[in-house]
């Protein structure tokens, strides 16, 4: 067989051994999300990002970025209902 066919079955089955793990980080995050709120989870992935280094920060940076700013909404919606 030719080698590209073995890098897609490399990659298939670290897709399938992936997506099986994505139930548990979603209930670890959703977890998180309950008892910590919009902002401590924004720090906790900005700090991740910033421990991790290289290319896969970014996603960290980027979901952090995206809380910080999705808490400034959330509270000040929160505040301005009360």
């Amino acid at each position: 067989m030719d080698m590209w066919i073995w890098w897609a079955l490399v990659l298939a089955v670290v897709g399938v051994v992936l997506l099986s793990f994505l139930p548990v980080v979603w209930g670890v995050m959703k977890m998180i999300w309950s008892y910590m709120g919009p902002p401590l989870f924004a720090a906790i992935l900005l700090v991740i990002g910033w421990k991790f280094g290289g290319w896969i920060s970014i996603i960290f940076y980027v979901f952090g970025g995206v809380m910080v700013f999705y808490s400034y909404i959330y509270y000040k919606n929160r505040l301005w209902d009360e």
